[in-house]
């Protein structure tokens, strides 16, 4: 998991650092390269908690836990991406900031209960066939 987690740190840490290189290809509207540029910071963090999620749900799913990663995965997709979308996105008015920031919320959230469920060793109790 180090490995992953380091990997996309540091991979999304340079696109941070040469966002506007990156976005510049396509405008050179100050606005988007702005927004671009914060889009990428809060992309650090997503990534970082992506990769944590992609170790442990194969992880649990190698030791027969397949239903609660599932669960878990949809319940935060919906509770925490969607509603954190509209709820930053559109109520707080963050726009497409708000957005990513819900985005990058539950990706570290389930990074978060899928190391506790790891760590708690209910998935010893699941049967592999």
């Amino acid at each position: 998991m180090r490995f992953a987690v380091l990997i996309s740190g540091t991979l999304t840490t340079l696109l941070y650092f040469n966002s506007d290189h990156i976005y510049g290809i396509f405008t050179d509207n100050p606005e988007v390269l702005e927004l671009g540029r914060h889009i990428f910071l809060i992309e650090i963090f997503l990534e970082i908690g992506r990769a944590v999620n992609m170790v442990m749900v194969m992880s649990l799913q190698a030791a027969g836990d397949i239903k609660g990663p599932v669960t878990i995965g949809l319940l935060s997709m919906w509770l925490v991406s969607v509603a954190g979308a509209y709820f930053f996105g559109i109520v707080l008015d963050f726009g497409l900031i708000g957005i990513w920031i819900a985005m990058m919320m539950d990706e570290c959230l389930r990074a978060l209960i899928f190391i506790y469920r790891w760590h708690s060793g209910v998935w010893r109790h699941k049967n592999l066939i």
